[in-house]
Parts: C-alpha cells; structure tokens; sequence
C-alpha cells in the first residue's frame, strides 16, 4: 500500500458521516422513518469519503497519480513526473468526495493512547533541561563573582 492510499484509507469516513452536514441547520423537519430493508446478498463495494489532489505547476492543476517517499508522482502531456515537496513550496487543491472501491479494509481492536506520559514528552524534557542548565549557569556566574 503506498502513501496515497493510506491516506485516502485514513481519511475515510461511513456514508452516514457524509451526510451529516447536508442535514446541518434543518431544525423543524421531522424525522424520517424508513421501511426495514432485508439484504439477500453480501456487499460487494465499499462507499467512503476520499479525496481528490492536484498539484499545481505554473499555472495548471495536475491530478496525482502516486507518491514516492515525500514526492508527487503527477501526468503532465501523458508524461510521469516527480514533483519534490522539498525542492520549493507547492500549490495544491484538495478536493474530498465520496469514493466507491470494491476492496476494503475492517481495523478491530484499535485504541486510542497518549504516545508521552508528560513527564517523558520530549519537548517537556528539553525544556526543564534548558531551565537547569540557566539555573547552574547562573549559580557558577554567581560563585565566580563572589569569588
């Protein structure tokens, strides 16, 4: 699975989620009641929130077709192209819509958990570094002056 997948993957959301904001603000309808619907046979394609990118050179839009570590892999005149991310800052459009794919993937046991305690956070230990070294320094400055 390449890095375009997985993001498209990560960003995946349930149809139900989709639709949420085309309801969002209607407040005096009543609620819909629908019919019980009996599935007679499995599902065959997954709907899911995606996302479409384009990368833009010059001043035209081209659709990324891949990523290759932190490069885009963009068609230009039926031609591949990498575009590096590193060389200079790029335009990009980002549009989401809901995709349809007949592959899918089910995550099970998947918790949430905090990567640091605060103690161990990395930034939290550099800055109390950084304190106790200004704190040692001043008290050697203050040593050599009484000195």
């Amino acid at each position: 699975m390449n890095t375009l997948q997985w993001w498209v993957l990560r960003s995946a959301t349930s149809i139900t989620a989709a639709a949420i904001p085309l309801c969002a603000g209607v407040q005096d309808d009543k609620p819909v009641v629908m019919d019980k619907v009996i599935v007679k046979e499995a599902k065959t394609h997954t709907v899911f929130m995606g996302a479409d990118i384009e990368v833009m050179l010059g001043k035209d839009l081209y659709p990324v077709r891949g990523v290759v570590g932190s490069s885009w892999v963009v068609n230009v005149n039926g031609e591949e192209r990498v575009v590096s991310t590193k060389e200079a800052p790029l335009g990009l459009k980002i549009t989401p819509n809901l995709k349809l794919t007949d592959v899918s993937a089910t995550i099970v046991g998947y918790k949430k958990e905090r990567a640091y305690s605060f103690d161990n956070d990395p930034s939290v230990r550099l800055t109390r570094g950084l304190d106790q070294a200004a704190s040692t320094n001043a008290d050697l400055l203050a040593n050599s002056n009484d000195a």
